[in-house]
């Protein structure tokens, strides 16, 4: 199936579900990100990954500023699930993100409470 971006007229390939206003709608994962991605991304994608080329598109175009994309060399989709190496290398990217990120979060929660 091929999605649309009703904004920029993009087409997309991946669709990914979004929740809003309590209504599941989906969408491709590139549909418009240069509007709303705005928050912090980390993309990890395997070098010998088919989407490979939808992460690197999606980091081009996202409109984060803190924004990062590793390449796991050797992986393809599957392997960066199943194979212990390349699921400790994509950890120990996503461990110190999340860890910085959420802090910021919560940290931003605090203040508001």
């Amino acid at each position: 199936m091929t999605w649309r971006c009703a904004s920029c007229g993009k087409w997309s390939r991946l669709a990914i579900a979004h929740i809003e206003s309590r209504v599941l709608w989906a969408q491709p994962l590139s549909y418009c990100c240069e509007i709303f991605l705005t928050q912090a991304l980390q993309i990890i994608a395997g070098s010998k990954a088919g989407s490979r080329w939808m992460s690197e598109d999606v980091y081009k175009r996202a409109a984060s500023k803190d924004k990062n994309l590793h390449i796991a060399e050797g992986a393809s989709d599957v392997g960066l699930y199943d194979e212990a190496a390349l699921v400790a290398e994509a950890m120990s990217k996503l461990a110190p993100f999340f860890r910085k990120n959420l802090t910021k979060t919560e940290s931003h929660l605090a203040g508001n409470a």
